[in-house]
């Protein structure tokens, strides 16, 4: 099973970006945020990378709460091709202010990251590569998936999500891919049985 970061290890990751690139390096916080948005939203590269624009976010309330609602494309399944993935600012505030600093400065239709997905995968990698630790297998999972991995792993571990809410929360067409995205631990299940 690969070893999930805990969701202050995701935080502590995203504050540390800036120092971990090249002191001229001119992209530090659009970089974070692509970070924080891959794991806010629990988005493959290919739903965020050149199609998500800066209107493409919305912020409602709802139950008295305030929320960010990311409306993207679902690039797998062709039924359902939108989505609004809803992250709640209150329990996500640093990874939420950490993509707002970046769009705050663009207009409404630009491209939030206006490269491709390549260049996304060798950003994230780049950033995780300090961080990650090899699997039981020792094998690295793609840097991408390892994000959308630990995503769906707190909000089945945090927030109680079940198969049907990932299926919504991501696209999916069905729940199959549920069992390998979720990493639930004997803490996790014993929590539910108390």
């Amino acid at each position: 099973m690969p070893q999930v970061f805990r969701k202050s290890k995701i935080i502590q990751v995203a504050r540390e970006i800036p120092t971990l690139t090249k002191q001229n390096y001119p992209f530090k916080i659009r970089d974070r945020a692509l970070f924080s948005l891959l794991y806010l939203s629990g988005a493959r590269i290919g739903e965020i990378v050149y199609l998500l624009k800066k209107k493409d976010f919305e912020f409602v309330r709802f139950q008295n709460k305030n929320f960010m609602v990311v409306e993207l494309y679902t690039e797998k399944n062709r039924k359902h091709p939108i989505r609004r993935v809803p992250v709640n600012v209150e329990k996500e505030r640093t990874l939420v202010n950490f993509v707002l600093q970046y769009i705050d400065s663009l207009t409404d239709d630009d491209s939030l990251f206006h490269f491709t997905k390549q260049r996304a995968w060798q950003i994230v990698g780049a950033i995780l590569k300090n961080y990650k630790q090899k699997s039981r297998t020792n094998k690295f999972m793609n840097a991408n998936h390892f994000l959308r991995h630990c995503r769906l792993t707190h909000l089945v571990t945090m927030h109680d999500f079940t198969d049907q809410d990932l299926v919504q929360f991501t696209g999916w067409s069905n729940s199959i891919p549920a069992t390998t995205y979720s990493h639930l631990r004997f803490k996790d299940l014993a929590r539910k049985m108390i």
